[in-house]
């Protein structure tokens, strides 16, 4: 489901087992395993590389403007998770793509 847009990922799961359901099965599974996503970081949290945080902060006291970019509309809760979501001077994911309406993958 890696890589596409979670509903054309729940469908992609269920065609390649021979499944088909109806678009509101689709989507309603979708956001259950959104649901289940944010249960997991909410609990577990999520580990940041020690050392890309310390190039970050290198980048950022040298002057350097760092941005983060990522296809999910989870982004945000993933770098909070983390505690790394103010190292960032710009976000550009999911959610801004979708208020921009730009395409996402496998074409962004």
């Amino acid at each position: 489901m890696d890589g596409k847009p979670r509903y054309d990922g729940v469908s992609a799961f269920l065609a390649a087992r021979g499944i088909q359901v109806d678009p509101d099965t689709v989507q309603e599974l979708g956001d259950r395993k959104d649901g289940y996503f944010h249960e997991l970081i909410a609990f577990d949290g999520v580990r940041a590389y020690g050392s890309t945080v310390a190039v970050i902060h290198a980048l950022s006291d040298s002057g350097i403007r760092a941005g983060v970019i990522s296809a999910s509309k989870n982004s945000f809760a993933v770098l909070a998770a983390a505690g790394v979501e103010n190292l960032f001077d710009v976000r550009v994911d999911g959610v801004v793509m979708e208020d921009l309406g730009l395409p996402g993958k496998p074409d962004p």
